[in-house]
């Protein structure tokens, strides 16, 4: 093979590659970046909590993650996940420290009309009944 045709076919290899390495990272950003939906639970609400809930679909799982930014809770709270509809996925109890972040996981399509959070602290004497979702999420 002559000079020239190496150097041709060269860059073509190199062309060719880049184009490969282009589309490679094109589809890893394309599923870098998850759906966020956030939300905020003032320390103003009538269950004496303050939250910021951060709702996000990864690939093929939904994220929960909730920070406590109100005081350390006086005793457990019960964390609710339910479909769309308004049906039970699963249920966490846990009793938050000022500043925590904890973080709930599911598969996206355990529930493809979507997620919705309910926090409920035991404490609380206010009927939880009619009050919406703290955070709502639907993955594609």
């Amino acid at each position: 093979m002559s000079e020239g045709s190496r150097n041709v076919v060269s860059k073509n290899i190199s062309a060719f590659a880049g184009v490969v390495i282009a589309l490679t990272l094109g589809a890893a950003y394309a599923h870098a970046a998850p759906r966020i939906e956030q939300f905020r639970i003032p320390a103003s609400d009538p269950r004496g909590i303050a939250l910021a809930i951060e709702a996000l679909c990864e690939v093929d799982t939904v994220v929960f993650k909730v920070v406590n930014t109100g005081s350390t809770w006086p005793a457990v709270g019960v964390f609710g996940l339910f479909t769309e509809s308004g049906q039970p996925i699963r249920q966490w109890s846990r009793r938050l420290t000022a500043g925590q972040t904890i973080t709930f996981t599911r598969p996206a399509d355990s529930s493809p009309d979507g997620f919705m959070l309910r926090v409920d602290p035991s404490w609380d004497a206010v009927d939880a009944v009619g009050i919406p979702a703290d955070a709502k999420i639907a993955c594609p």
